[in-house]
């Protein structure tokens, strides 16, 4: 009997941690794209800073490694929280979806200016392929079926928060090797679209 209560405590903690995920996500796209903080930022700082953030809510065998390729520590106009979140839901995304459950969790980003956008490239080494995926990565829940533990919900999220919070574009696209990865395009400066 206690172990279906158990289970039954499991499924609903689960649950509202999935709720709390998006309420959490809600709010942060509720903010007026006029009121949010618009600061210049170095990228990596900001993106590391997010990891750090990340990595001490999980256990050590969920840590994200990230290795960063920046363009000269490059500096532009944009919300440090959205930014931050959106590479949240990435990191959870990677770390969800890693190739083995115990393995090493690695990405990489790669940061480059483009005329007027700043391009950050996100690779990760995901046991997902790209024609899996690809056209239903940024759908609610598509990718639960993939993983039973994972919310489904990180890959909406963050494309959410990078069109509606940075005002860019996040594209799911197939490497080489078949699995995806993402682009994100956002404005190099507020004054940009």
């Amino acid at each position: 009997m206690s172990d279906v209560l158990d289970e039954s405590m499991g499924v609903i903690g689960k649950g509202i941690d999935e709720l709390s995920e998006i309420v959490r996500g809600l709010q942060l796209l509720n903010m007026k794209i006029e009121k949010k903080s618009v600061e210049s930022v170095q990228v990596k700082d900001i993106i590391s800073l997010g990891l750090s953030d990340f990595n001490a809510l999980y256990p050590p065998e969920k840590h994200l490694h990230v290795e960063f390729i920046d363009r000269d520590n490059l500096v532009f106009d944009t919300s440090p929280v959205h930014l931050m979140e959106a590479f949240h839901y990435l990191f959870k995304y990677s770390v969800e979806f890693s190739i083995e459950e115990k393995s090493f969790k690695s990405a990489r980003i790669t940061i480059n200016v483009e005329g007027n956008s700043v391009i950050i490239k996100y690779e990760d080494n995901s046991s997902l392929e790209y024609e899996t995926i690809g056209k239903r990565a940024f759908e609610p829940f598509a990718l639960s079926a993939f993983n039973k533990g994972a919310s489904g919900i990180e890959l909406m999220m963050a494309y959410n928060i990078v069109s509606i919070g940075l005002r860019g574009d996040l594209e799911c696209l197939e490497r080489e090797d078949g699995k995806p990865y993402f682009l994100i395009r956002v404005p190099l400066n507020k004054h940009t679209n």
